[in-house]
């Protein structure tokens, strides 16, 4: 697996039950604020060591999970790690090849899978996967965050026209479809990971526009997680961790 994804894996471990959690991610590591741990995974041993503490700690067979962006990367490679803890899926994407070879792949392992194929900067896109969900799941256990666009240039030089894109996919679409989905995310007083380029942490020259995107995908995990512990009254307070 992928290094990176696997030190997702061995974060997600200490978070449930949280809310809103930033993963910070580049190919090395994971790092939050100053009091966060980085977590760089060495060998297969720690690996498949963390791996087994994610599907026995985090998410199980009784669990629903949503990972948009699960055609590649990170996101097909999470939505992987949940289907082998038994739990029930549903994997969003644009590409109906791609969805439909990973939905076979999953089914072995998941309890159910639901394919979703459709851009989910369009609203009804989001209305029609949230009806699909409550018919489906009744409820939901994780919202995983992976889908999203990048671009790179100057600043001088960034369209109004890519930077709309650019804040459709990395900013409007996490907000529209966490807000649509709170209701079942609390029934079970669920996880929300939102998946965060390094350059929400220290933006860089030539990506100007993209990582505007990914502070403001930070600043929403981070305002949402106070929201949601600020409603709670006392006894079972949610936790919430930044990684």
């Amino acid at each position: 697996m992928h290094h990176a994804f696997l030190e997702i894996l061995a974060s997600l471990r200490h978070l449930a039950p949280a809310w809103a959690i930033p993963l910070a991610w580049d190919p090395l590591k994971i790092s939050g604020d100053s009091s966060a741990k980085t977590l760089v995974l060495k060998n297969a041993e720690m690996l498949e060591e963390d791996v087994e503490k994610f599907h026995n700690q985090v998410i199980g067979p009784e669990s629903n999970a949503l990972i948009t962006g699960a055609t590649s990367g990170i996101g097909k490679e999470i939505a992987t790690a949940i289907a082998l803890t038994g739990a029930a899926v549903c994997i969003a994407g644009q590409s109906s090849q791609r969805l439909s070879a990973l939905a076979e792949r999953l089914s072995t392992t998941a309890r159910s899978v639901l394919v979703y194929e459709s851009d989910l900067t369009n609203d009804s896109a989001i209305k029609i996967l949230v009806r699909r969900l409550r018919r489906k799941f009744e409820n939901l256990d994780i919202l995983v965050h992976c889908a999203g666009a990048f671009t790179t240039g100057k600043i001088e030089i960034t369209s109004l026209g890519q930077l709309d894109f650019l804040y459709r996919a990395n900013v409007r679409l996490p907000f529209a479809l966490t807000q649509a989905l709170l209701p079942l995310l609390k029934l079970r007083r669920g996880q929300i990971v939102f998946i965060n380029s390094s350059q929400g942490l220290e933006a860089r020259a030539n990506a100007g526009a993209f990582a505007l995107t990914q502070h403001a995908l930070r600043a929403l995990a981070n305002s949402l997680r106070q929201e949601v512990n600020s409603n709670e009254r006392g006894e079972h307070r949610w936790r919430a961790n930044l990684r």
